[in-house]
């Protein structure tokens, strides 16, 4: 057995068990709604596992505001590797050259760019700016997402 399945069903559990404590970050969903209202397609590419993104997404009730989801077993290869974005690329029939993922890990941005895709760093839930240097944009807030449509 691998430290990945010994440690993650322990994760998965002591997760659900905070989950009380978890919320949506300020203006958050309405940015999400104002998107879902606008011609943008919008996706998630998580890590997340389809049961872990049902446990710990789906109680916010934000899921039906995105076309098109792609979790962590819908791809062979994961993140940093571009797979998952290319993926949910292509069932939004979207182009790289007119996307952007917005993200707030090394990973997401490393996925972005190796698919050739403008990365924006989502401060607001980013532990650290360090290594986000060459992101594309910079959002300290969720409104300011809407600055680029």
């Amino acid at each position: 057995m691998t430290d990945l399945e010994r440690v993650h069903p322990i994760w998965s559990k002591t997760v659900l068990e905070f989950s009380h404590e978890v919320s949506i970050f300020r203006d958050l969903e309405n940015v999400i709604k104002t998107l879902s209202e606008s011609p943008v397609r919008t996706g998630i590419v998580t890590s997340k596992t389809k049961q872990e993104l049902i446990d710990e997404f789906e109680p916010f009730g934000l899921s039906s505001f995105f076309e098109y989801t792609i979790c962590a077993s819908d791809t062979k290869k994961h993140k940093p590797h571009p797979e998952p974005l290319l993926a949910c690329l292509d069932g939004l029939n979207a182009k790289q050259g007119e996307a952007i993922y917005i993200g707030d890990s090394i990973y997401d941005m490393q996925c972005a760019k190796s698919a050739g895709v403008k990365f924006a760093s989502a401060l607001w839930g980013s532990k650290t700016t360090e290594g986000f240097e060459s992101a594309d944009y910079i959002l300290n807030k969720p409104q300011d997402i809407l600055n680029l449509m």
